[in-house]
Order: C-alpha cells, then structure tokens, then sequence
C-alpha cells in the first residue's frame, strides 16, 4: 500500500455494516438511483434528434436521430419537434418521479442505520460489565453516543449521495461514448489522471477527522467537568479557570476543522481549473481531431457540462466521507469494547429466584490492578433477615464487596453464592430483580417525587403499599410538606430536596422494589446528626424484615447489625 493511501478498512466496515443494515432498502435505493441515470441519459441522448427536428442542425449524418425516428413510428408518433418535446417533457417527468421516490428512500435508509447505530451504541455501554466503567471518562461515551453519530448521519448522506453521482457519471461517460468513443476515452482518462492528482487529500481529511474526533472528545470533557463542578467552581470563583480550559478545547477542535475546510477549499479550486481545463482540451479534440457531428456535438458539450460539477461534487463527498470515518471507527471501537466487556448472561430463563435464604462470598479475591489486590480471600455470609455490617477506612475493599453481592463485578478466585447456588449459574437477572441499593450519593431524575420512588419497581404497587412505603423510610414528613406532595417536581438530581430527604428517597426507592437484600452503601456518612438519626431509624424499622448489607466507616452508625466486620 502506498504512503499516500488511506486505510480501507473502516471504509469497507462503514459500507458493509450500512448494506447489511437493510439490504432490501439499500437494494431499492440503489436500483431507484440507477434508474434515474438511465432516464436522464435517455434524456440527454434525446437533444441530438430534438435539434435536429427544430431544425437547428442537419441530421442526414446522425445514426441517433435515425434509430429515434424508427422507434417512434414503430409506435404510430410522427418524428416532428412538437412529438420530440413531449416525449422529452415525459421523460423527464418520470425521472423527476424517480428522483422523489430515491430521495425518501435514501433518506430512510440514512436516518434508520444512524438511528440503529445509536441505540446498538447505547445498548452495548448498557450491557457491559460495571469493570468497563471504572476508570472510563462518561463524557468520552457521551461525545460518542451524540457528536460522533452526529457525524456519522452527515456522512452517511455524503456517502449515500457520493455513490449516486458515482453512477450518474458512469451514465453521462455512457452517453459520451455512444456520441463520440474517441471523446470519451479522452474524457475518462482526463478525469482519472485529476482523481490521481488530488488523492492525497482525502488521506489528509482522514488525518483532519481524527483530530476531531480527539479535540472534541477534549471539548466535552471540559463541558461536563465545570457542570458536575459548577457549585464547586462558583463557590470558590473559579469560574475564569473552567472557561479558559473550555475556550482553548473550542480553539483547538475549530483550527481542526478549519484544516479540514482548507483541504476542501483547495482541492476544489484546483480541480474546477482542471475540470475547465479538460472540457476545453475535449471540445477541441471533439471538433479538430474527432470531426464529431454538428448535432452530436452540442449534445456531447451538454452532457460534459453535467459531467464536470458531478466529478467535482464526487470529490468532495470522498473527502467528507474519509473526514467522518474516524468518527465512525471511534464509535464501533466503543462498541467492540462494550461487547468484550459485556456481562455474562447466564443460560436461564429470567423469572423469580426463589425463596431467599443468604449470600455468601465464599474465598473472593478482586483486583483492580495486577499489582494490588483489592480483597484477598474474603468470605462473608448475609441471611435472610439479618444485619451484617462491613466498616472500615477507606480503601479497606467495602464497596468492592458490595459490588461483588451486587453482581456489579466479578471475582478473580472464590465465589459469589445466593441460597446456596453460584450467581454464575443463578444468573443476573433473577439475581438482581430481589436487590436493593442504596448509594452514598443519591441520583434522583428530574421528574416527581412518585415517579423517583417508583423507579425501579414493578407496577403492581397500590397506593395503600405506596404509604407504608412513604412511612418506612421516614419520608411521610416531608411528603406533607411538598406544595403538591408525591406529584411535586425534585428538580435537576433533586435539588429541591436537602441531603437528608434525598436520602430517605433514595430508601423508599429501594423498599419499593420489595427487596430480599438491600445494600446501603455509606448511606449516612454525609448527613448531618439529624438527619442521620432519621435514616438511621428508618433503617433500623425494617430489621428482621429484609436483610441488609450496610457499608460504613464509623462503628456508630451500625450498632444495630447483628454482625460487624
């Protein structure tokens, strides 16, 4: 492979999965665009015997003009110019009628494969192990899932629209050899040695796309780290660092995309020299050399002149095209790793796991690193009804136990037993349809406070469950309080609720999916006394009625369990 030759191998990936995305759509897609070329050659091969019959030029040396003639007598329609005109007009009423199906079938096609490649995109990261995640910059998938398809749906268009003017130019060079062959070589060799000459640039948009794709990955990093810290930054008026940080990731992603313009711009300048260039050195060959007929010719000059816009165009989708394909690869990169990273699914159909009688981790070694364990050869047991508290310091391995009974990740050595079966064998699903989690920071959708408790469960919850619920995880006060209680808005991650109420949503949130084991982790460790009293008590309401997992770090907080490790 030259140096000057750009990878094909995204390309042909990009190609094959948009063919195999709907074969049938793209067949009748293609088939539409080929024939609207064919009702435009006709179209075009037409003016020969429509100038003769005007009477602007002498057709007595025309074989075209004699085989149309022949053909619309054999039909009963008189070879006179009013005829000619209506035949003309007809024809081009049918490729405009082609060329409206074509164009929603593309359309269709183009916006169904983006569509379908987001959401494969979001399913994958959905589906991939907790593992995956960690150590993984959210805005890196964001910026995938958003601009880098966004960028893959003009592309498609380039594409799809670049392989129409490829078979339209193959139909104009068709009707050029069939009114003058020696013109037509000439023109096709012309046109290969321009497409030689400017190749390079299409390695230099590929080498533009990536930088795109790397500075914007940089610009929406920048954009999600002053949101999460926006309170942070504007309290201690640091607001200036974060939009400095912001502007010089917008300088560097635009002076990539300005790179990619001057590419564009440059080569267009040049190839319409040499497209203008070609057509003159062709009519002259056509007219001094070639002795091309009168009627012919003017026929041959019109169907050069579709021809060179159609050339420059075809260019420019390729340099587009090779612009987005590092877009597209970043995008199936992270699918590629989302699938090797995906969960394991056990054989089994989902449903109910059965009565519930412990957890257990039985020997369980994790390690984050090759070089440090995380937990080495733990064994922990939680029974149905029971209290069992992990404490420690931080970095002791408490949440990587939590994690393991969560099915979150995997262990390395030992296992992970729920009523006396391997959660490999008992698979996931089952599994996590009887937790309950309870996280330190609370997550909470901009939606009502119903909506947040019901979240996560199923929908035979009535309103009389939906109290008890409320009253369990001491909420009742501050449901009372809401100007219109279950059916009051939270806000943006709950902001209309202070730490302690977002907490004891968090709480019902978990009760309401009737949990065999629920899993609070650090739970209380930021609330005030007070409020930590009240979830603490909550907590303390439903011993003996579900078992529980409580990561803490301070002995204080879970005197309740019935075991302490």
């Amino acid at each position: 492979m030259s140096a000057a030759a750009p990878d094909a191998t995204p390309i042909r990936r990009f190609v094959g999965d948009l063919v195999r995305h709907d074969r049938r759509l793209f067949a009748i897609s293609l088939g539409l665009t080929m024939l609207g070329t064919i009702t435009e050659s006709l179209g075009l091969l037409l003016l020969v015997p429509l100038v003769v019959a005007a009477g602007v030029v002498d057709g007595a040396d025309s074989s075209l003009t004699d085989a149309v003639s022949s053909m619309l007598d054999a039909v009963g329609i008189p070879f006179t110019l009013s005829w000619m005109l209506v035949v003309y007009v007809a024809l081009i009423a049918v490729r405009a009628l082609v060329a409206w199906a074509g164009r929603i079938c593309t359309a269709r096609l183009r916006y169904e494969f983006v569509d379908a490649l987001r959401t494969r995109l979001f399913d994958s990261v959905a589906r991939a192990s907790w593992s995956f995640h960690l150590g993984r910059r959210s805005s890196d998938i964001s910026h995938s899932i958003t601009n880098d398809v966004n960028r893959v749906q003009s592309g498609t268009f380039l594409v799809l629209d670049g392989i129409a003017r490829v078979i339209a130019a193959i139909g104009y060079l068709a009707v050029a050899i069939r009114l003058s062959p020696p013109t037509s070589l000439l023109a096709l060799g012309l046109l290969l040695a321009l497409g030689g000459a400017l190749w390079p640039t299409v390695r230099r948009a590929r080498r533009a796309g990536t930088a795109q794709t790397v500075f914007g990955r940089r610009n929406f990093a920048a954009q999600d780290e002053f949101l999460d810290a926006l309170k942070l930054a504007k309290s201690h008026g640091n607001e200036a660092r974060h939009v400095a940080a912001y502007d010089e990731a917008v300088r560097e992603q635009r002076e990539t995309m300005l790179d990619f313009e001057r590419i564009a711009a440059r080569s267009a300048a040049a190839l319409q020299v040499g497209v203008a260039a070609s057509l003159a050195l062709l009519t002259w060959f056509a007219v001094e050399r070639f002795d091309t007929p009168r009627a012919e010719l003017l026929a041959l000059i019109a169907v050069m002149a579709r021809l060179a816009p159609v050339v420059s165009n075809m260019l420019s989708r390729l340099q587009s095209a090779a612009n987005m394909l590092p877009a597209y690869a970043n995008a199936m990169k992270l699918i590629d790793d989302a699938d090797a990273a995906a969960e394991t699914v056990a054989p089994t159909t989902p449903g109910d796991a059965g009565e519930f009688s412990s957890v257990e981790l039985d020997g369980v070694s994790f390690a984050y690193r090759p070089d440090r364990l995380a937990i080495d050869d733990v064994s922990v047991s939680v029974a149905a009804g029971t209290v069992v508290a992990l404490v420690g310091p931080s970095g002791a391995g408490k949440t990587t136990l939590g994690d393991l009974v969560l099915g979150l990740i995997e262990p390395q050595a030992g296992t992970v037993n729920v009523s006396g079966v391997p959660l490999a064998e008992l698979g996931l699903e089952r599994w996590r349809s009887r937790l309950a989690y309870v996280p330190q920071e609370t997550f909470l959708f901009h939606d009502t406070l119903r909506a947040n408790i019901l979240w996560a469960a199923d929908e035979t919850i009535d309103e009389d469950e939906l109290d008890r619920i409320v009253d369990a995880a001491a909420l009742a006060p501050v449901v009372a309080a809401l100007p219109d209680g279950l059916e009051t808005v939270v806000g943006d991650r709950g902001h209309r609720l202070s730490g302690g109420e977002r907490q004891r949503v968090a709480l019902a949130r978990a009760l309401a999916r009737r949990p065999a084991l629920l899993v609070l982790d650090e739970a209380t460790s930021a609330l005030d006394s007070e409020n930590e009293q009240l979830v603490r008590e909550a907590i303390d309401r439903l011993h003996g009625s579900v078992a529980m997992l409580v990561i803490a770090h301070r002995l204080s907080t879970i005197r309740y369990a019935d075991e302490i490790v």
